[in-house]
């Protein structure tokens, strides 16, 4: 079966990163621009700033600048490429 692709999700520099909380335990998801992937000699991460579902920045929390992440990769760790909705700026899973 052939699948239409939509011609108004165009790629973007946003990655939805999948992951469990160390503080909940429970499945979390975030999205993550300018994200890059740092390697040390026995563990990788992802770094980023992170944006809601259409794209802008997230609110700070109270008392900093800016709402940067560090997550470690690993087995239960999934990064998402995002697609960009041209009319509505939405932001859709590349898969």
């Amino acid at each position: 079966m052939k699948t239409k692709t939509n011609p108004d999700l165009i790629p973007c520099s946003i990655v939805r990163v999948k992951y469990i909380s160390d503080m909940t335990g429970k499945k979390a998801s975030i999205r993550l621009e300018q994200s890059k992937i740092i390697d040390k000699v026995t563990h990788k991460f992802i770094s980023g700033y992170k944006v809601d579902k259409h794209g802008e920045p997230a609110a700070p929390p109270k008392g900093f600048d800016s709402c940067m992440y560090l997550i470690q990769l690993g087995d239960d760790v999934e990064v998402i490429p995002q697609l960009q909705s041209k009319t509505y700026g939405e932001l859709h899973d590349a898969k």
